[in-house]
């Protein structure tokens, strides 16, 4: 009961915050400042963990909070300024322990699960918020955390289930997802905890029934895809980095897809208690990969994300000067980012969007299960332009995380 009414009173202030701002529900202005190629970074409430950040064709950001703590609330953001402004509404539920996954489909249209141990719900919008559906009963209880995608006519959600990692879809309403198929069985996964990141999908319309589906996920000894060209009826899987017993991934891979079958993934292979920030490119939606591509192996690297459009490659990652062990060294992570504008042949230097502290604690392992890992995110706008988020200290004191938000001037 105490933990519960500590987080209301902390919810009591970052309300009074919002609108001590003069518009109820809205958040404030992100000032530029041109050093580091990046606005000032905002601040988006307070006590969310997993920034989920998604932009529409018509330029409309979208971003989910999720708030893990028992009794916790997450919220979902919408700018239609570039991020400059932000209105902020509460997620469909309060039950506390709550995952958010968003996806923005082609037609502009937002779906949203809110899932958790009691229950997961749906929401739809088809008119940039204007008006809601919802399904309180869209799947059942996902206790881990899902990934959505959406196509031109389908939405589907991973998540990991027992064993298995299972993958749900919804023909065209995104309010049930009455279709599930389990991509990775426990036989592929060789009783390895091995969980999925991001999941991405292409196609049109017809239900979805031609729609290509993938999602990469850690493996023993590295980085496994898994792919369907059926609607996520069926899926085969192919491997998309091999380390080795001596090297293994640190947290969750992360993909983009450029489209036409072009996709990217990023993670943090794990070696001598060192890391290094490795990524690898596909052409033929995951069937083949290149070679592994090392982008950052000085310093500490932590929560990578990816995001691609036309020849640009979009990395964000939390990033440490010393080099430590992340599961049990302490460092000081800064939100930095480096891109590629030549199809990831070859990659800018690192830089540091955000001089305030994110993190200082070590990662919890597993790595991919803890809640307080959290993660980052990126997006290319329609302006060619990169938009970050990421989880963050108060810039007073090491309490609290935020959603900081920033994006390329």
């Amino acid at each position: 009961m105490a933990g519960l009414i500590f987080r209301r009173l902390r919810q009591a202030i970052c309300a009074a915050a919002i609108l001590a701002t003069g518009t109820a529900g809205a958040l404030p202005a992100s000032p530029v400042a041109a050093a580091n190629g990046f606005t000032t970074p905002l601040l988006l409430g307070g006590g969310e963990y997993e920034p989920d950040l998604k932009i529409a064709p018509n330029g409309t950001l979208w971003m989910a909070q999720s708030d893990v703590d028992v009794g916790g609330e997450s919220f979902l953001l919408r700018s239609t300024d570039a991020g400059s402004t932000w209105w902020r509404r509460p997620a469909t539920s309060d039950v506390g322990n709550a995952h958010v996954a968003i996806a923005a489909s082609p037609d502009n249209s937002l779906y949203m699960l809110d899932s958790s141990d009691a229950s997961s719900t749906a929401t739809v919008t088809h008119d940039g918020g204007a008006t809601w559906g919802y399904n309180p009963a869209a799947t059942g209880p996902m206790p881990n955390r899902p990934w959505l995608a959406s196509s031109a006519s389908a939405q589907y959600v991973v998540e990991p289930t027992g064993d298995a990692i299972t993958v749900s879809k919804s023909p065209q309403t995104g309010l049930t997802y009455p279709i599930t198929t389990v991509a990775v069985s426990p036989a592929e996964l060789k009783k390895c905890l091995c969980l999925p990141g991001n999941i991405v999908a292409e196609g049109t319309k017809n239900l979805g029934k031609g729609d290509r589906v993938g999602f990469a996920y850690t493996t023993a000894h590295g980085v496994g895809f898994a792919r369907s060209t059926n609607g996520g009826l069926a899926f085969t899987q192919s491997t998309v980095r091999f380390a080795g017993a001596a090297t293994r991934v640190h947290g969750i891979p992360r993909i983009a897809n450029g489209g036409n079958g072009r996709l990217a993934a990023v993670w943090v292979e794990l070696a001598g208690g060192r890391t290094t920030l490795v990524s690898s490119q596909s052409m033929d939606f995951g069937l083949t990969w290149s070679g592994p591509a090392v982008l950052v192996a000085g310093g500490t690297s932590l929560l990578p994300a990816i995001a691609v459009r036309g020849d640009k490659v979009s990395v964000s990652l939390l990033h440490a000067d010393a080099p430590v062990d992340p599961e049990t060294e302490y460092a000081s992570y800064r939100m930095s980012y480096l891109e590629s504008d030549d199809g990831g042949a070859s990659f800018t230097s690192l830089v540091t969007v955000d001089d305030n502290v994110a993190r200082i604690n070590p990662n919890c392992v597993p790595a991919a299960l803890c809640p307080e890992n959290l993660n980052t995110s990126v997006e290319i706008d329609t302006q060619g332009r990169a938009n970050v988020v990421w989880p963050t200290y108060s810039p007073n004191h090491y309490a609290f995380p935020y959603i900081a938000y920033a994006r390329q001037v």
